[in-house]
C-alpha cells in the first residue's frame, strides 16, 4: 500500500513517535538511551531546531519539537540513522533498527501542546517503569522543567512552556496533576487524540494566547507558529549589548561584532524560522556558506560563552 505524504506546515510543532522493530528493544541499557539523547541534542543544535519535551522508553521514543525551516524527515533521518549505526555496531547486527517510518502529529492547539507534554512525561509511570514520582525517571524532560537548577544538557527550549504557565513551577506541577486526575492509567497509555482536553481548565494557572501574542499564537488555522520579526530580534540584541544605532549586521562589519552575528544567526533561525538565504539578505547579501559557518559558530558560543535562555527572555520581555 502506498504511504500518504507527511503533512508539513512551516512553524508548526510536532509530536514525534519512533518505535523499534518488534523483535528487540530499541535501548538495551542506560548507555543506549544516553547515546540517543546525545545524538538528538547534537542534531538539534546543529540544525537550529527546537526541542520542547522528550521521553525514552525501552521500545519507543516520544518527543515534541519544531523543525523550524528544516525538513522534519531530514532531521529524523539524521538522528535515527546515526543511532542505528551505533546500535548495529555495538550489538554486531545488520539491518533496520526502527519499525517503518516515524510517526508525526501536528500540535494544532495550545491545549494539545500541554496535553502531549503531560502524556509524554507520564509514559514511564503508565508503562510500569516507575513506582514513585515522575522526576525519578532520568530519560524524560520532566526533571529539567521541575528543577530549573539542573543543567539543561539537552538544550530544551523551556521558554515555550514556561511562557504559557507564567514561568511558574507551581503551575507546571498543577498542570501534570490536573492531567493525572482526568486520565486514568488505562486511558493515559493510549496515544493522545483529544487535543481539546485542557480547554476550559487552563484559565486558573496559564497565560492563554491572544492575537497579538509576541511569542507563540494560535493562527486562524489553529497551528502554533512563531511571530517575532527578525528586526525585533536584532534590535533587542543590539540594545542588550549597548550597540543601538550601530550597523552591526551590514556586509562591511567590524570584527568586534563577530560574536553577535553568530548568535544572531542562531536566534533568527530558531525564533523566526527564516531560511539561511533570508538571513544572508538581512546581513548584506553575504554567501550562504558564510551563514552556515556563522550558525555553527553561534551554537558553539551558546555552549561556551552566552546564555541562550537569558537572551530569549530578553527578546520576549
Amino acid at each position: 500500500m502506498a504511504r500518504f505524504p507527511r503533512i508539513r506546515i512551516k512553524g508548526a510543532y510536532y509530536h514525534i513517535i519512533c518505535r523499534s522493530l518488534s523483535e528487540f528493544n530499541l535501548f538495551r541499557d542506560d548507555y543506549d538511551k544516553q547515546k540517543y539523547l546525545d545524538i538528538l541534542s547534537k542534531t538539534t543544535q546543529e540544525l537550529s531546531t527546537t526541542l520542547v519535551a522528550f521521553c525514552l522508553m525501552s521500545s519507543h521514543i516520544h518527543f515534541i519539537m519544531n523543525p523550524n525551516s528544516i525538513n522534519i524527515s531530514y532531521f529524523m533521518k539524521k538522528v535515527n540513522c546515526s543511532y542505528a549505526k551505533y546500535y548495529n555496531s555495538k550489538y554486531a547486527r545488520h539491518g533496520p533498527v526502527f519499525a517503518d517510518r516515524f510517526k508525526s502529529k501536528i500540535i494544532n492547539s495550545l491545549a494539545y501542546l500541554l496535553t502531549a507534554i503531560c502524556y509524554i512525561h507520564y509514559n514511564p509511570l503508565d508503562l510500569g517503569y516507575l513506582t514513585n514520582t515522575l522526576k525519578d525517571y532520568p530519560y524524560s524532560s520532566f526533571k529539567y522543567y521541575q528543577s530549573p537548577s539542573i543543567d539543561n544538557i539537552y538544550h530544551l527550549d523551556k521558554g515555550i512552556l514556561r511562557h504559557y504557565l507564567n514561568n511558574s513551577k507551581a503551575s507546571f506541577l498543577k498542570l501534570h496533576q490536573l492531567y493525572a486526575a482526568y486520565h486514568k492509567p488505562g486511558i493515559r497509555n493510549k496515544f493522545i487524540e483529544d487535543d481539546c482536553f485542557f480547554d476550559g481548565r487552563l484559565t486558573p494557572f496559564t497565560k492563554n494566547p491572544s492575537p497579538d501574542e509576541s511569542y507563540l499564537y494560535v493562527t486562524g488555522t489553529h497551528y502554533l507558529s512563531k511571530t517575532v520579526s527578525p528586526l525585533k530580534v536584532l534590535n533587542r540584541i543590539s540594545r542588550h549589548f549597548s550597540l543601538e544605532g550601530i550597523t552591526i549586521f551590514s556586509k562591511n562589519y567590524h570584527h568586534a561584532f563577530h560574536d553577535l552575528r553568530c548568535i544572531s544567526t542562531v536566534l533568527l533561525r530558531s525564533i523566526c524560522g527564516i531560511t539561511y538565504r533570508e538571513i544572508a539578505s538581512i546581513f548584506g547579501d553575504i554567501s550562504l556558506s558564510n551563514i552556515y559557518w556563522l550558525n555553527k559558530k553561534g551554537n558553539e558560543l551558546f555552549k561556551s560563552t552566552y546564555n541562550k535562555e537569558q537572551l530569549l527572555q530578553l527578546i520576549f520581555s
